[in-house]
């Protein structure tokens, strides 16, 4: 994660970019994430709490449960 984003969009830089990364034997996928400020999310803080506890290693999606909207 980047505290201030690494990139740009449409010339605009945002408060927290996350990366996700996924990898096999041949390729590596890469995307970006950009936040902004706003209200307290808890799903994004279940994935945090998850990806600090794995020290940014290989997180388990399926610890995050799933959506009861």
């Amino acid at each position: 994660m980047h505290h201030r984003s690494e990139h740009l969009l449409d010339a605009k830089q945002f408060p927290l970019e996350m990366h996700f990364v996924h990898k096999n034997k041949e390729d590596v996928l890469v995307f970006a994430v950009f936040h902004r400020l706003g209200r307290f999310n808890p799903e994004l803080q279940k994935f945090l709490d998850i990806s600090n506890k794995q020290c940014l290693g290989i997180i388990n999606l399926r610890k995050l449960g799933r959506r009861t909207e």
